[in-house]
This record gives structure tokens, C-alpha cells and sequence, in this order.
């Protein structure tokens, strides 16, 4: 199991990985938090930027099998170390020498000559993503990053050509990221389905040197850079980005003087983009799940309120907070979500808004074929909300938010609230005389954050369906699509399954049914993050 001793390279920072083995969970825990502390850099999951590793076992060869490292070669320039000298290196705040007694010895000779022949774990992937498990925490995350990197730059270029260079990389990182081991050696990705040469090639680059240049460049690119930033911007996407910078606007602050805000969404999310900016953390997600939940219980007994999007796969932050709404009885659901939106404007939680008509169907499940995207024919609410600060910092009580809503306060004006008649009086598409414009809330001193919410409604026998398709994630239902659509000549959206040979909808009691009428092993919602 001897490795060569290669000093770590000057001109590589620090990097260290710690072996969670044989270390309990708080303890853990505590060492990484002295560690940010400290300003020592640490990662969560071993890859090529590692320049150390700390751990508590007692040879390298148990740490090389804890790591599911084959290709001995990929330790060369690594240092091997005890957890007692990252420990003190905490104490000091500073990287600390290295001494003998650090060092992890080798495995005893009896135990290395044990130890099975080793081989490169080779890849067998599935032809679909959604016959695969995908985990939101993997073990080829450097690899993933770079290629959505360029996923993302042939996006915005979107011509032709580029949509089917962006799909390969997105293709390609999904395969990677459904891997039990890291890719340690270019040769485990040739000829794999999916895994074409360009991506090969900035994974052989990573391999060699720890980063990919194209990759590099990329990032480094003005124009690359800007249209990533006012993609962000609500209500703004990559053909208006691109507009943008085209007729030389370099920041948000410019885009508010300079470009025209005609659409009611891009006047606001100009206006709050530095809260819009700051990802959404899970507590915050679940505090208005429950601040909403009580409020539509009110309107709706035994209405069914569920939190979708990556935070029901595993995820902790994100961009904005989806809520799928249902109720068991058929029909119960037809005008509640304007009685919704009435209550919560009177609790002063909208802050602006869109309410969509459903315009569903059953011709347009049998006969749209179209399955890019996951946006649907539901009745619908995209918007912004004032969340309270306080969500971002503590889990909020049913019974302690009385400052938003009171358990005692009446229903009112409601009971025959429809689609037809809501319009949010915070919606300001059109400004009318003394009200407030979105510049002059966002700058002035506030208790609450704008934050990005969709509310969707669903039909009970549609439910399922919805969240299927509201859970994501997006790679996942064009796979899952595709998949129904070409391997069974049936049609998947977030309405149904449309057999095309019976000529009918197939029902499902829950999601578990859909992937039986799929003929496909079931995935959990944090088994779907291609």
C-alpha cells in the first residue's frame, strides 16, 4: 500500500478532508465549526482539491477503502494525516508543520498482502435518469460543477447547436452524480453512455490538474458572468439578460436607471433582488408552509398543503418556496385559492403577484406531446411574499405567530371571493396615485424579506401527478417523459398518464402507482436530483 511521499505542491491552498469514520457526529461537528472559525478550508466530500486528509484510522490502506480509492496514484502529493494534528492546527489558527508522529503509517505486511487485487470500479449505468438513483450528496460534485458550468454557458448562447451541447453536459453530470464511488481515472467514463468526449475531456483535465480551463475561462468571461447575474433577476430571463447586456447595462444597479420595466415582475425583482438573491434556507421554506397550512385549514378543513421542489428532495436552501395545495374531496378545491390570497393579503404577507386560471383538459394530457419544462395547466399563484426576519432564524410555533395572523380572527370577505374577482391590491402592474412604488419599499427599513413563493392548485385525481412533476427535479421529469413517451407510447405530465393504446388516463392513489404503471423501480424524492 506504500504510497510515494510528494510534498503538497506551494502553489496549491490548503485543502483538507476529514475522514468522518471512528469520529462521533458531535464531536464532528465541532471540529468543523472551529474550523470555519479559524478560517482553515475544509471540504464535505473528498475530491482532486484535497491537498490533506485526517482521519482516525490507524492505517492508509483503511482510509484508501474508506474513500473507495482503487487507483492508488490519486493519493501521490496527498498527505495521509491523524485527526490530532488538524485538532491542533485549530487551536494555533494557522497551518501547522507536518512531523513523523502526524503521519498515518502503512497497513501492517500481513494486511496489505491480504487485501484483494484491485480493479476500477466500472461504470454500468441505466439508459434513463429516472431508472436511477441520483442522491443530492455524491462523491463527483468537482466534475459535476464544471460541466454545468458549461451546461449553463451553452444555454444562454441557446443556439441550435448549444441546446443539444447543454443538454449533453447536464446528461453527463446526472450520470456522474448516480455514481457509489469518484472517478479516479479518465478510463472509467470511456465509451459510456451519455459521457460523451467533451465531457471526458474536462474530466481528464480535473484529474490531471485540478481544474479544466475551458471551465475557467468560462467563469472568467464578462459577458458569461453578466447574463448569469440578471438571469437571477425575477422576471428576467436569458433572451432578456442578453438584451441587456448587449446595449452595455453591467450591473442591477444600471438595469434600474437604463432598461425599461414594462413587465410587473422584472419592476419588482429589480427592485428586491438583493433579498431575492439570498437563498431561501429550509427553515424559513417550512415556517410559511406552516404559517400558509394554518391559514387554508381555516378556509379549507382537511386541505392538503405540501412543500415541493428541492426542499422535498433533501435539499437546504433554494431559490424560492412551491406549494402544492389539494383536499381528498373532489371539487373542494374549485375557488380556494382566491379566498387564500385574500386572507393572506389581509395578513400582510403578499407582496406582489399573478393569479392564473386553470386552463386543463383532458384533450390537452392526450394530445400535447410537448415535455420540455414542467410548467402546467393548473390554477396558480407566482409571486413575492414579506416573510417575517424572524423565519430565518428559529422555528416558528403555530401557536406564536399571532403578529402575522390570531387563531380568533374571522374569515372575511371570502365566502364568495373567484378567480374572476381577485386581484391582489399589492399586484401594482399599473401605479396608481399614493401608492407605494417597489423602489421605495424595498429601500427602506423593513421586518421582512421578499421571497419568491408559487402557489399550485390540483384536482385530488391529479394530485400525484402534480407532485411528481412539482417535486422535480427538472433533468429527472424530461427523463421520466421522455422515457413513458418513447419506451411505452404513453404520456406523462403533471395532469396524468395518458395510455395511448387504451386510449385513457391511468389514475395513481400516489406516486408510488407511477412508477408501477411506468414499469420503473421507485425512486424517493431524494433519489431524484439528476
Amino acid at each position: 500500500m506504500s504510497t510515494p511521499e510528494a510534498s503538497t505542491s506551494e502553489s496549491k491552498p490548503v485543502c483538507v478532508y476529514i475522514v468522518p469514520t471512528r469520529i462521533q457526529k458531535k464531536r464532528l461537528k465541532d471540529i468543523k465549526s472551529a474550523a470555519r472559525r479559524k478560517k482553515l478550508s475544509f471540504v464535505e466530500s473528498f475530491c482532486p482539491k484535497v491537498t490533506h486528509i485526517v482521519s482516525e484510522l490507524d492505517n492508509r490502506l483503511k482510509v484508501a477503502r474508506k474513500l473507495k480509492i482503487v487507483d492508488h496514484s490519486i493519493l501521490i502529493g496527498i498527505e495521509l494525516l491523524r485527526l490530532t494534528w488538524f485538532t491542533a492546527c485549530i487551536k494555533k489558527a494557522e497551518i501547522l508543520p507536518i512531523e513523523d508522529e502526524h503521519r498515518i503509517p502503512d497497513p501492517p505486511p500481513e494486511e496489505e498482502c491480504a487485501a484483494p487485487i484491485e480493479t476500477l470500479p466500472q461504470i454500468t449505468t441505466t439508459e434513463w435518469a429516472c431508472q436511477r438513483a441520483t442522491p443530492l450528496r455524491h462523491f463527483n460534485e468537482i466534475f459535476c460543477t464544471a460541466l454545468e458550468v458549461l451546461q449553463l454557458k451553452a444555454e444562454f448562447i441557446d443556439s441550435g447547436q448549444d441546446h443539444l451541447r447543454s443538454l449533453a453536459f447536464r446528461r453527463a453530470s446526472c450520470v456522474l452524480k448516480s455514481l457509489p464511488f469518484m472517478i479516479t481515472n479518465v478510463k472509467q467514463v470511456k465509451g459510456q453512455k451519455d459521457i460523451g468526449g467533451h465531457s471526458r475531456q474536462v474530466i481528464k483535465e480535473i484529474l490531471g490538474e485540478g481544474f479544466a480551463t475551458e471551465v475557467e475561462e468560462t467563469l472568467k468571461d464578462a459577458w458569461f458572468q453578466k447574463v448569469k447575474l440578471f438571469s437571477t433577476i425575477f422576471g428576467v430571463g436569458p433572451a432578456t439578460a442578453k438584451i441587456w447586456v448587449e446595449q452595455g447595462v453591467n450591473t442591477v444597479a444600471e438595469a434600474l436607471v437604463k432598461c425599461e420595466r414594462k413587465n410587473w415582475m422584472v419592476q419588482w425583482g429589480l427592485a428586491f433582488h438583493d433579498d431575492l438573491s439570498d437563498l431561501v434556507q429550509l427553515i424559513e421554506a417550512e415556517n410559511l408552509t406552516a404559517v400558509i397550512r394554518a391559514e387554508a385549514e381555516r378556509i379549507l378543513p382537511g386541505v392538503i398543503v405540501t412543500l415541493t421542489g428541492g426542499f422535498r428532495r433533501g435539499k437546504t436552501n433554494g431559490h424560492d418556496v412551491d406549494l402544492l395545495f389539494s383536499h381528498p374531496e373532489e371539487g373542494k378545491e374549485v375557488n380556494f385559492l382566491p379566498k387564500l390570497l385574500t386572507q393572506l393579503e389581509q395578513r400582510s404577507l403578499i407582496l406582489c403577484g399573478k393569479l392564473e386560471k386553470s386552463s386543463y383538459g383532458d384533450r390537452v394530457l392526450s394530445r400535447d406531446y410537448n415535455t420540455k419544462g414542467h410548467m402546467d395547466h393548473y390554477e396558480k399563484w407566482i409571486g413575492l411574499m414579506k416573510l417575517p426576519k424572524r423565519f430565518c432564524h428559529e422555528k416558528i410555533d403555530p401557536s406564536e405567530y399571532r403578529f402575522l395572523m390570531s387563531n380568533n380572527a374571522p374569515v372575511r370577505g371570502v365566502e364568495n371571493c373567484t378567480v374572476d374577482d381577485y386581484e391582489p391590491h399589492s399586484k401594482k402592474q399599473r401605479m396608481c396615485d399614493g401608492e407605494p412604488s417597489a423602489m421605495s419599499l424595498a429601500s427602506v427599513p423593513r421586518t421582512w424579506t421578499a421571497r419568491r413563493v408559487d402557489l399550485v392548485i390540483a384536482p385530488y385525481s391529479m394530485y400525484y401527478y402534480a407532485l411528481l412533476g412539482w417535486t422535480g427535479s427538472k433533468q429527472f421529469n424530461r427523463d421520466i417523459r421522455l422515457y413513458s413517451q418513447k419506451s411505452l407510447n404513453q404520456k406523462l405530465t403533471s395532469h396524468g398518464l395518458w395510455n395511448f393504446e387504451q386510449n385513457k388516463k391511468l389514475p395513481a392513489a400516489n406516486e408510488e402507482e407511477i412508477f408501477e404503471h411506468l414499469s420503473l423501480t421507485y425512486q424517493k424524492p431524494s433519489d431524484r436530483n439528476c
